[in-house]
């Protein structure tokens, strides 16, 4: 018989948003990393990898 408690914890919404003292340098190498996973799990072409990096830069600036 299995004695084991199984609970759902739920966390606090404060945690999982972006705070005042979140650097700036953790939200770009979030962005680059999901923009690494991107290139490597499909094949873009050369031409449109420079548009979708200005593209992620306009929106972290933006989200500042």
């Amino acid at each position: 018989m299995n004695t084991q408690r199984h609970e759902i914890m739920k966390l606090p919404t404060e945690a999982s948003s972006a705070t005042e003292s979140t650097p700036l340098r953790s939200y770009v190498v979030r962005n680059i990393e999901i923009l690494k996973s991107i290139i490597i799990s499909i094949e873009i072409t050369q031409e449109a990898i420079a548009p979708m990096i200005a593209g992620l830069i306009v929106v972290t600036i933006l989200f500042l």
